[in-house]
């Protein structure tokens, strides 16, 4: 199975000049009151390629990271150039993005799915970007916001190509989305996010009834036996791969399940160097 990989200027204060190609640079302005930020790294490309359209990784980070900090914790610009993507790295108000139970905004505070646009509107300013192939990326806090904007992004017509996430996937209640591919990955032993549920507020669904929710919305048609992965990072041990497949437009729903006892597996956020990243690569 391959599946490829997968903001205009709004008078935000954001200046128009294009971005030079292999830069990382923050981005600055007032949105709805407030102070918002994000961190844009955009790949090398020769002058040949200079007009090629690029694939969009919204990274979102976890409660209590920075966008520097998650960018340093995953290494994605390695991976980013290696399939010559460019990534925004989101940072909610508080270094905590908007999203509660089943996936829905928490009342009183930022509108982050607004803010998430006005990013890829920026991006889209800068930097070539094809909007068909926009990826959420995240882990914890980050993976619930993905599963948010699954939901949300497309009110805007926005639409997100694939999510691939660690430690949160959350199915969203209503799920106002549309059918996309999914890799996700959790640890047994999650002291944080446990694997079975009923945690915190918004952690009462097991990881494997949201799994179950996706592949439904998903149109899966079968279920797979669970099989063991044996080409991961080492640092994560026995890895278990749960596969939903025969589903609407090639949107399998992976699940890779782990047993390492931490919340976050993986030497750089376990997403970044996984399965996840081969399947959506092209």
């Amino acid at each position: 199975m391959r599946i490829a990989w997968a903001i205009l200027c709004l008078g935000l204060h954001f200046p128009c000049e294009a971005v030079s190609r292999d830069e990382l640079e923050f981005r600055r302005w007032q949105h709805e009151g407030a102070e918002r930020l994000y961190l844009l790294f955009a790949p090398h490309l020769e002058e040949y390629e200079a007009n090629r359209s690029l694939p969009l990784w919204l990274l979102c980070p976890g409660t209590n990271v920075d966008a520097l900090s998650m960018l340093s914790i995953v290494e994605v610009t390695r991976l980013a150039e290696k399939h010559v993507v460019a990534v925004a790295v989101l940072e909610g108000v508080g270094l905590a993005l908007n999203v509660g139970l089943h996936s829905a905004a928490l009342p009183g505070r930022p509108d982050d799915v607004s803010y998430t646009r006005a990013v890829i509107a920026d991006a889209a300013s800068r930097v070539n970007i094809d909007e068909e192939q926009i990826y959420c990326l995240g882990s914890s806090r980050g993976a619930r916001f993905c599963s948010r904007l699954a939901s949300e992004l497309p009110a805007s017509n926005s639409t997100l190509a694939g999510l691939l996430v660690n430690a949160g996937l959350r199915f969203p209640r209503p799920n106002n989305g549309t059918a996309l591919p999914i890799v996700t990955m959790h640890d047994l032993q999650d002291g944080v996010n446990p694997y079975d549920g009923q945690g915190a507020a918004y952690w009462q669904e097991s990881v494997e009834d949201a799994v179950e929710a996706w592949a439904d919305f998903n149109g899966c048609g079968q279920r797979l036996p669970p099989r063991s992965v044996l080409d991961l990072e080492e640092s994560l041990g026995p890895t278990w791969l749960h596969r939903h497949s025969e589903c609407e437009s090639f949107t399998d729903v992976w699940l890779l399940v782990t047993n390492t006892g931490r919340h976050a597996s993986g030497s750089c956020g376990s997403f970044s160097s996984c399965a996840g990243v081969k399947w959506l690569g092209s």
